[in-house]
């Protein structure tokens, strides 16, 4: 419904400037937009593209990277080092069960 308004209106506008200046535009589209949190990756991944755009050269570190999931995302995006526990690369490689069956075979 939200988007449907927000076409009617931008169509009736003549030019993209018309478009962002009027009112009721603005107002949909920013009840339509997040609080301004972003999730770790997608911070990530913004982050990169600004230096990528501007051809800056760094490297980009994800940091406090905290499941498997996030391994992998974080390396989609680009980013060059990331930090996390041990626990969670033992998940991502997916040799969880096996590192504690060492682990109690040393306590033995």
């Amino acid at each position: 419904m939200r988007d449907l308004r927000l076409n009617e209106i931008i169509s009736k506008c003549g030019s993209v400037s018309e478009a962002y200046k009027n009112q009721d535009a603005r107002k949909l589209i920013y009840v339509s937009q997040d609080n301004g949190v972003l999730s770790g990756v997608d911070l990530v991944a913004r982050i990169i593209k600004i230096y990528r755009n501007y051809g800056y050269k760094t490297q980009v570190i994800a940091s406090s990277i905290r499941n498997a999931r996030q391994v992998r995302e974080v390396a989609e995006v680009g980013a060059d080092i990331t930090t996390l526990p041990f626990e969670v690369i033992l998940r991502w490689l997916g040799i969880t069960k096996r590192w504690e069956e060492c682990r109690t075979s040393f306590l033995m």
